[in-house]
């Protein structure tokens, strides 16, 4: 008798009902089943050793193998009788094989590239760490997909981008909550990165790309004129008890004078002084720029600038002005057809 027989014999004994007896002078099979002398076991009347063969498990469905170890059909041995899965063997009891999506993450690759061990599947994350990107850097563990950082935290793992920008959802250098990365310069707060611009060295109406950059009491303010959307400056906070500031009035600091309503390039909302009737690129111009018609003052093709004669400059850029509130220290508001600001 082969080795394995008696294993075979238990096997056939399982698998077709057999509930042989060993007697005296052999295995006293039931009706309906012979013992084949060639195998050394019961099986069914209907099969011989030929159409068993070498099988210790006298064959198997057609989604299971032969387990010749244990004389068990079994779904899987290695990763070969999963097609495109993978067999995650059970080294205790082979029954417990079975064929999975994955069994560690070396079986996954590509945007599905980790294993989920809970489930066997390949995902594209389970924790925070699995995603690799600045862009998508924190883990939905209910899609188990990689998506956008909603927290520091979440990017704390990348030394040059540790910061989360919540509204882009990106991993950057520096954000207006958090511009530790930048020293005593200031951060770009729209793009994200660190400047070389030094902090508070910013005056009123000079381009800005944080609030930090603008002198104590100013904040960077976006703006608008015409319907036109402009580069952010510096601005008086109405609220600014700072030497030279508005102290709560706008016509403190004429010619910002107009109150307004704003959130600033770091996110703070508050009221800022700004000027009524013109532009800060034609508040610099003002008696400081030869022209020859009003397109040469202020932004190229607003109507923020005027080109009048001075009796002392000639044709130089002036200020628009509708009161003398508009205009800065020294000068008033002429009653010409069209106002500007002239001296006293």
């Amino acid at each position: 008798m082969t080795p394995w027989a008696p294993v075979l014999w238990l096997g056939l004994s399982l698998m077709f009902g057999c509930d042989c007896e060993v007697g005296p002078s052999g295995p006293e099979c039931p009706a309906g089943y012979v013992y084949l002398e060639d195998g050394g076991f019961c099986a069914s009347a209907d099969m011989s050793v030929d159409d068993l063969g070498s099988d210790p498990c006298g064959g198997c469905g057609t989604d299971q193998i032969c387990d010749s170890d244990s004389g068990s059909c079994v779904t899987c041995l290695g990763d070969g009788d999963c097609g495109d899965d993978v067999c995650l063997v059970d080294d205790a009891d082979s029954a417990n094989n079975e064929c999975v999506g994955c069994a560690d993450s070396e079986d996954c690759s590509g945007a599905l590239g980790v294993c989920d061990e809970e489930s066997n599947e390949c995902v594209g994350c389970v924790m925070d760490s699995d995603c690799t990107e600045a862009d998508a850097s924190a883990c939905n563990t209910d899609t188990n997909m990689c998506e956008g950082c909603s927290s520091d935290s979440q990017c704390a793992r990348f030394p040059d981008t540790p910061a989360c920008d919540e509204e882009g959802g990106s991993c950057v250098e520096c954000t207006a909550d958090d511009e530790t990365e930048c020293g005593s310069n200031v951060c770009d707060v729209r793009a994200g990165t660190c400047t070389d611009i030094g902090e508070r060295s910013a005056g009123l109406c000079v381009e800005c790309v944080s609030d930090r950059q603008c002198g104590v009491g100013r904040v960077c303010a976006p703006r608008e004129f015409d319907g036109t959307d402009l580069p952010a400056v510096c601005l008086w906070r109405r609220d600014s008890m700072e030497a030279g500031g508005p102290d709560g009035l706008c016509g403190n600091t004429r010619p910002y004078s107009e109150g307004r309503e704003t959130t600033t390039v770091s996110g703070a909302s508050v009221t800022v002084c700004d000027l009524r009737v013109t532009t800060c690129e034609a508040f610099v111009d003002a008696l400081s720029e030869f022209c020859s018609d009003d397109s040469d003052c202020g932004v190229a093709g607003l109507d923020d600038g005027l080109c009048r004669a001075n009796p002392d400059l000639g044709m130089v850029c002036h200020l628009p002005c509708g009161g003398s509130f508009d205009c800065n220290g020294g000068l008033v508001c002429n009653t010409a057809s069209t106002s500007y600001c002239v001296t006293d």
